[in-house]
């Protein structure tokens, strides 16, 4: 086990970055696909991962997956790449130059949960 892994995820009661940042990917990921009307499985073969994979990452057990896999998520779950990459805390910026906050990606969801054609 690496040192980062052996490491408490925990300090002084407030989760790690890290943490926090799998937990609300996890959480918005797992919003959109319910919001999309997919299942774990059919999601999961759209993005060309395995379903115990994407399980573990919307239970906040994973960190966010690589880029191209951010990417394939929103096309599949119908939202901009920039608002995944965000929540996946790949960029720490919003497009106003402010930084990224729970609250912020929480008030986007709505405006990024687009019509699928």
């Amino acid at each position: 086990m690496n040192e980062e892994n052996s490491q408490s995820s925990t300090e002084g009661g407030k989760e790690s970055g890290n943490q926090a940042t799998r937990k609300r990917f996890g959480q918005i990921v797992k919003k959109l696909r319910n919001i999309r009307g997919k299942t774990q499985c059919e999601l999961a073969v759209n993005v060309g991962m395995d379903s115990g994979y994407l399980s573990r990452i919307e239970n906040g057990h994973r960190n966010p997956p690589n880029a191209m896999k951010v990417k394939k998520l929103a096309q599949s779950l119908g939202v901009s790449e920039r608002f995944l990459f965000m929540a996946a805390g790949y960029l720490e910026l919003t497009e106003e130059g402010l930084p990224v906050t729970d609250k912020y990606l929480k008030q986007r969801i709505a405006q990024e949960v687009l019509p699928i054609e």
